[in-house]
């Protein structure tokens, strides 16, 4: 009994999803019911395994499989497998050496489902890249991205890319050295005019910054939009950010308070106690990191440690920066209060170092 030709196609397809990369690649061998079943799942995520060259990657996708005809053989081979519309995720992490410009430009049209893009540390990823997958189908399937030290990539494509990636909820721009606010503007624009919710927004050492002067409330900011038009975001990371200030941390606190468990601003040199006591409302937060923040005090660590009563974990500098080692003995030390409807109290770990490192 051949259980593709019994139990629905989709039922099939939940339980080889399970399989390894080398069970599933035989699965398509056994007949042309398991192929078509399979096929799909086997290219969902390729080359995240193995070496490639990005010409044998484009020389493989571009295939298309064909099927002959048991009644009649003589008539001329259906189309079976397109490749290209069976890829959801391209994680190119291990694979950086390849990455470049011409198979990013060849391959982004050929991908129209895809939701997950990958690319860490190119060996050549320019705003040509971006560009051109702002323009094809995929960008309007994307909804995670990853663009770690792409330090090609500017405003100019990045902000094209934002306003066609209208579905994104996952975006990363680690060590982005050349993103302005205008960036960040893009991104919340996008988020008001689709009314969609970007969940988690990853800016570590992007080196973001102003490209004017503003109020010094700065309601003009790109960080100020976003908070304010993105207000389902859960995991905020802001490490090193120029732009972050006290006034921009008591918005986030504000209009993020009640989504926001993870939140990072290693680094902010512009953050004082007096910032840092306006997370105090945050009750969903569960991680911070606070490490390289000078203008930090006994204080203001005291105030989130006790507001904040999901807070598990806080991260510090090594040298304590300008917290006491009394009082972070004490927070380790002590029961805190885990909110209204929990039992019993919790402990909150504190670390030394980054979260990011």
């Amino acid at each position: 009994m051949d259980p593709c030709t019994v139990f629905p196609s989709e039922l099939m397809s939940s339980v080889l999803s399970f399989l390894p990369h080398g069970s599933l690649h035989s699965s398509t061998l056994v007949s042309l019911n398991w192929n078509t079943v399979a096929t799909p799942l086997l290219w969902s995520s390729p080359w995240t395994r193995y070496n490639a060259s990005w010409s044998k990657i484009l020389r493989a996708i571009t295939v298309t499989a064909t099927a002959i005809s048991v009644d009649n053989p003589s008539d001329p081979p259906k189309p079976l497998h397109t490749y290209g519309t069976y890829v959801k995720h391209l994680n190119f992490s291990q694979l950086y050496y390849i990455v470049n410009d011409p198979l990013i430009e060849s391959l982004a049209p050929l991908c129209p489902n895809l939701t997950t893009l990958v690319i860490d540390s190119p060996k050549q990823f320019s705003d040509s890249s971006l560009l051109t997958l702002a323009c094809t189908p995929c960008a309007g399937s994307l909804r995670h991205v990853v663009l770690r030290s792409c330090t090609r990539v500017t405003d100019t494509s990045l902000v094209a890319f934002l306003h066609n990636t209208t579905r994104l909820e996952r975006l990363e721009l680690t060590h982005g050295t050349r993103i302005t606010d205008a960036s960040l503007r893009a991104l919340a624009r996008i988020d008001a005019r689709n009314v969609r919710t970007l969940s988690e927004f990853d800016a570590n050492f992007a080196h973001i910054v102003r490209v004017s002067s503003e109020d010094e409330a700065g309601e003009g900011s790109g960080l100020v939009a976003l908070v304010d038009n993105c207000t389902g975001i859960s995991r905020l990371q802001l490490a090193q950010c120029g732009a972050v200030t006290d006034m921009i941390l008591a918005r986030i606190a504000r209009r993020l308070g009640g989504k926001l468990r993870t939140l990072n601003v290693s680094g902010c040199g512009a953050l004082t106690d007096r910032g840092l006591r306006s997370l105090a409302g945050c009750h969903v937060l569960e991680k911070l990191d606070i490490s390289r923040c000078r203008g930090v005090l006994d204080g203001g660590v005291l105030a989130v440690v006790e507001g904040c009563v999901r807070l598990t974990c806080i991260w510090v500098s090594d040298d304590y920066g300008g917290i006491s080692r009394d009082c972070l003995r004490g927070i380790e030390d002590s029961m805190w209060n885990a909110g209204e409807g929990e039992k019993g109290g919790r402990k909150v770990k504190v670390v030394r170092g980054s979260m990011a490192a």
